[in-house]
């Protein structure tokens, strides 16, 4: 099943909001393994202005999930446009809230 794949249209938040769902999307992605399987393009996300890059891969991560390497992102600055279902299967996630980097939060996971 399929988390955080949104293509949000809204502008971002003016601030990331930073509680338990964060926290455990980004201890998800802490803890993802890596696929070996890659996508021919990636996908990018205007926000404020700005371009983020995803990366070209599902990130498989606890709970039997897939997300993608903007999943942080997303849950934090486009809350508005999260599906509950997705929100549902993030509070699932048996896994302590962590706090986010300042990179983590803006699509930048691979620097």
């Amino acid at each position: 099943m399929k988390l955080l794949y949104i293509e949000p249209k809204n502008p971002p938040s003016s601030e990331p909001v930073l509680d338990d769902i964060t926290g455990k999307v980004t201890a998800a992605w802490r803890y993802r393994s890596f696929s070996d399987i890659s996508f021919r393009g990636f996908h990018t996300h205007v926000c404020g202005g700005k371009n983020i890059n995803s990366d070209n891969r599902d990130h498989p991560i606890p709970g039997g999930l897939l997300t993608n390497s903007l999943a942080i992102h997303y849950i934090a600055f486009h809350r508005d446009e999260v599906p509950e279902s997705d929100i549902a299967l993030i509070e699932m996630i048996e896994l302590l809230p962590e706090i986010p980097t300042k990179k983590e939060l803006n699509g930048r996971l691979f620097d």
